[in-house]
Parts: structure tokens; sequence; C-alpha cells
């Protein structure tokens, strides 16, 4: 799997695209708990924007086709990309969910995920009134930091 940098809002666009062209394409996404005006609303975000996560073998012919798709700016990594470390990979099918958006997720009284695949994620902030989590994930040896939406389970 390797990780396809695009234009900002072009994300799911380039999936579409890729797709067409027999390109296996994720882009994780999540049913976001957002607070407006005194009320909890359900908002679908892009977890990773700028990026779509491509499942190909790297010939000339897939790279050429997935990195002149409209959108598409370069692979991560530049002239060789790099392909994506085995957790990573994990991760990023958890949070595909399939393409649909997952749900909240769920972290116990110890602010850890209850969900086995996420356990070792690393919570760096929690916001428990917005009902937010800042996780860092290792990508590509750099430290991406990403918000996802929790639920306490105490709360339930």
């Amino acid at each position: 799997m390797y990780a396809l940098f695009v234009r900002s809002g072009y994300e799911l666009m380039v999936l579409k695209e890729l797709e067409k062209r027999g390109i296996k394409g994720f882009v994780p996404q999540q049913i976001r708990l957002e607070r407006r005006r005194k009320k909890w609303h359900t908002v679908p975000r892009l977890l990773i924007p700028s990026y779509v996560f491509v499942e190909m073998p790297m010939t000339p012919i897939f790279y050429y086709l997935a990195k002149n798709t409209v959108g598409a700016i370069a692979f991560v990594g530049g002239g060789e990309p790099l392909e994506l470390s085995q957790a990573d990979k994990r991760y990023i099918r958890f949070l595909a969910n399939n393409g649909k958006p997952i749900e909240p997720l769920y972290i116990d009284s110890k602010q850890r995920f209850i969900n086995f695949c996420l356990q070792d994620l690393k919570m760096v902030h929690y916001q428990k009134r917005q009902r937010k989590a800042m996780v860092e994930l290792d990508f590509f040896g750099d430290k991406k930091r990403f918000t996802l939406s929790v639920i306490e389970a105490d709360t339930l």
C-alpha cells in the first residue's frame, strides 16, 4: 500500500477516478461529532486530508495511471514511492472501513481505545467536552497527528 498526495478537496474525486482505472484505493473518513447551537450533530469528515491510499503493484504502468490522475500530486517518497509499514496498513484498512465512514470510537476510563486494532495507537490529547482525541501515527518516519471523535464507554 502506498500513499498518494492529492490536492485538498479532491480526495474523493481522485479515489473514484482511480477505481475507474482499476486501482484499489482508500480514503479514511469518520462520522464526527460536532457541537453547534447547544446540539450534537454528526458530520462526515476526512481523517487524513490530502492523501489517498492505494493498493497496487508498483509497476511503471500503474505508477503513471495513478500519478496522472487529475488532482493527484505525487506519491509519498517522490521518484521511488515508499510502501507503508504493516502496522500503518492495518490502521488505514481499519479506518477506511470498506469505503464507509467509521462511527465515533469508544475509549475506556484510562483514555485507551477499546477496539483491539487501535489499542497501541498513541493518544496525544483528549478533549472530553468536545469528544475529540488527537492521535499520532508514525507515517513514513514522520509523526502525523489527526483527530478522531470518541465516546467514553462509561457514559453509555
